[in-house]
């Protein structure tokens, strides 16, 4: 009884099964490749330009010289809001109680300067423990006279700057008296004042993300290009696929509906367009048009001679054909698009005659 109930089980399993079609899976295209390939590039692009920012900031060498590169980075903006103020107290008043301590002189022989003397500076900032080190502090140097031009921004953390110019006129010549040599070495507020609304205060939660998150970039490079180059190797193969179909298409179109004499008007017209190209490009350079001149006749020779050994065999087969001989046809390896289509035709021929 069992076994009845499992043959009917089996009976009425068989047409669902053979009812279920498998669908196969059909390999993504060059547009899915592409896409991917775009976004891949974009994201090992934006990737590569955040680990080469945080090298360039020393990132990698240690944190210590990331923080004070990009401490280093923002002080170029007060600097010279610092140096913008020459005539009066270099914007002392407003810099004194904030994160950026600095020192400026005025030296035309900066070398022989006893940097750790508080009194050698104009307006001074810096603890002593600062001044002992004050050569190795940031420094920013400016010749200022009356047409000299201070551009600076400090209010936006991603868009500081600070640079001095001179608008002068090179026909008149500037006194060596009205000009003057300004240093200024400064540093950052350590500890940081956060009750301070600044530059320094409002890069400091980025500091300290960067610094958590530094690996992830190189990361996402790493793993960015390697997805790319597996989207361009796929895209690749989608993309050979595709001319093939396409090619297949066109050569079906072609055999079927133009005639031989078109396809090697065309072959020829090809040919010459190509080397029109090449000789026009190489016009200048009278070796290369030698090579070309020379690499056109050798390929357009190679393509005669193989036209002409496909001929051969087929005129060969076609005299057995006369003579009576079925049993040896035409053998078509190594044969292309018509030649490889007669010697077909040739055998169909011969087996039809030889069965008759």
């Amino acid at each position: 009884m069992e076994d009845t109930m499992e043959n009917v089980d089996t009976v009425h399993a068989g047409p669902e099964e053979s009812g279920k079609t498998k669908k196969e899976k059909k390999p993504h295209g060059v547009i899915f490749w592409g896409f991917l390939f775009l976004i891949c590039v974009i994201v090992a692009t934006i990737a590569s330009s955040g680990t080469a920012a945080l090298f360039e900031l020393g990132m990698y060498e240690s944190k210590d010289a990331f923080r004070r590169n990009v401490n280093e980075y923002l002080m170029d903006g007060y600097a010279v809001q610092a140096l913008s103020d020459h005539k009066g107290d270099f914007q002392f008043e407003e810099f004194e109680n904030s994160n950026f301590q600095y020192a400026v002189l005025e030296s035309d022989d900066i070398e022989n300067e006893d940097l750790t003397d508080k009194d050698t500076y104009l307006v001074c900032s810096l603890d002593e423990e600062d001044l002992k080190h004050a050569r190795h502090l940031y420094c920013y140097s400016a010749t200022v006279s009356d047409d000299t031009q201070f551009s600076y921004s400090t209010e936006s953390l991603f868009d500081s700057y600070g640079y001095v110019s001179t608008n002068r006129n090179p026909d008149v010549s500037v006194k060596k008296d009205e000009t003057k040599n300004y240093y200024l070495y400064a540093t950052v507020r350590s500890p940081l004042d956060e009750t301070q609304d600044d530059l320094f205060t409002r890069s400091k939660p980025y500091v300290d993300l960067a610094c958590k998150l530094c690996l992830l970039p190189v990361l996402l490079a790493m793993i960015g290009w390697i997805a790319t180059c597996v989207c361009f190797v796929f895209g690749f193969l989608a993309f050979v696929r595709l001319i093939k179909r396409i090619w297949k298409f066109v050569s079906e179109q072609c055999r079927d509906n133009v005639p031989l004499l078109w396809r090697l008007i065309a072959v020829f017209a090809v040919c010459a367009l190509v080397s029109f190209f090449f000789t026009v490009v190489a016009i200048n350079l009278p070796p290369l048009v030698f090579c070309v001149w020379l690499l056109h006749i050798g390929v357009v020779g190679c393509l005669f001679v193989f036209a002409a050994l496909q001929l051969n065999r087929i005129k060969k087969g076609a005299d057995r054909l006369v003579e009576g001989t079925f049993d040896t046809p035409v053998n078509t390896k190594g044969m292309f698009f018509d030649f490889k289509s007669i010697a077909e035709s040739i055998n169909k021929a011969s087996d039809g005659m030889e069965a008759a």
